[in-house]
């Protein structure tokens, strides 16, 4: 299995739900405050949003605590309440600056920075962006129509000017600050996935084979699970590298790690364990059934027409895990069992369980 298709973790997601379940009761009270002060002055299209709105983020507040529902689309749900709100300020803003009031419209300079930081959060840098433009650009027409009318005084149009110049700022900033994301966690999962690849064949390499170990036993305790583990190793290989030359032996080591990634199942993990070896972790497989596989095994690589023109081999111990038994005594069973098998005569799969080896 590669490492790209490995389940992610969802931190990213912990702490923005920590961040809505806090940020939540303080915009609603904010808007509770903004709609006691404003009484029935408050525009029409506002007058009607804004209650809406409040009780949206209670809503949503009680979604986010309680884990109901999808979370992005929890996201979206509050991220097109506030664009439905600013959007209304912006036709109530219409009717306001023709009378040369201005209040409305700064008041929605100050709430699209919320939006913008919620498009960014919620969409990304590409499609946050364009959102947000799409709202700066509207806001930046009706400012454009405020400053043409003329109807406004000199302060309450330098008040705009600051106030959208300030937006402005803030989506270049948004925008650099979430392409600097983007490259932090890009350059983040390259180097995870560096630190856990084998540079030569690459599959995982003993460390993340290691994690992926200690995982697999910590649930097959927890949940009275079952997983085998098979240990291959090339037969002769010194003699491989020996007779042909490391670059020879480095190819063969790739065509059996091809071999492998190929034929392994999803759920299974396949990595080198060093130098010659490697190893297979096969969750839900009892001995026999993984022993079918490491035949299977056996036989592909025996029967494959390698670069080089020369037969290879390989001999697999198998071992299953067992009740009361430790992870590091399951790798030392099937590392005896590996070297049982070579001891036989090799290109052969040798099985042990815990009371006896099986021939």
């Amino acid at each position: 299995m590669s490492l790209e298709r490995l389940p992610g973790d969802n931190q990213s997601t912990a702490i923005k739900r920590a961040v809505y379940l806090v940020a939540l009761p303080f915009a609603a009270a904010a808007g509770v405050l903004f709609q006691l002060e404003a009484g029935p002055g408050l525009p029409l299209v506002s007058g009607i949003g804004l209650p809406l709105l409040i009780g949206l983020k209670f809503t949503l507040w009680m979604f986010f605590w309680r884990r109901w529902g999808t979370f992005f689309v929890l996201e979206l749900l509050l991220l097109a309440g506030i664009s439905v709100l600013l959007l209304s300020s912006l036709v109530d803003s219409i009717f306001e600056l023709s009378a040369g009031s201005v209040g409305n419209l700064a008041s929605l300079g100050y709430w699209t920075s919320v939006l913008y930081t919620l498009a960014f959060l919620v969409f990304g840098v590409r499609y946050g962006l364009r959102l947000s433009l799409a709202v700066y650009l509207s806001a930046f027409g009706v400012w454009i129509v405020a400053v043409l009318g003329g109807a406004n005084s000199p302060g309450e149009q330098s008040l705009l000017s600051q106030l959208f110049i300030a937006n402005g700022l803030l989506l270049l900033l948004l925008y650099t600050f979430g392409l600097l994301v983007e490259r932090y966690t890009r350059e983040a999962a390259r180097h995870k996935a560096d630190a856990n690849t084998d540079l030569l064949t690459n599959l995982p390499n003993r460390r993340f084979l290691q994690a992926q170990l200690e995982r697999e036993f910590g649930r097959a305790v927890r949940y009275q699970r079952t997983f085998s583990v098979v240990m291959l190793d090339i037969d002769g290989f010194k003699g491989i590298n020996d007779t042909f030359g490391h670059p020879v032996g480095d190819r063969i080591l790739r065509e059996v790690a091809e071999l492998l990634e190929a034929q392994a199942r999803t759920l299974d993990s396949v990595g080198r364990w060093g130098g010659e070896e490697f190893l297979l972790l096969l969750p839900e497989l009892p001995l026999a059934r993984a022993c079918e596989v490491a035949e299977r095994f056996r036989l592909l690589i025996a029967e494959h027409s390698f670069a080089h023109g020369g037969p290879v081999t390989a001999s697999l111990g198998v071992a299953e895990l067992s009740a009361q038994e430790t992870l590091d005594a399951l790798l030392a069973r099937v590392d005896r069992t590996l070297y049982d098998a070579k001891a036989e005569g090799r290109n052969r799969v040798m099985p042990r369980s815990l009371s006896q080896t099986l021939y």
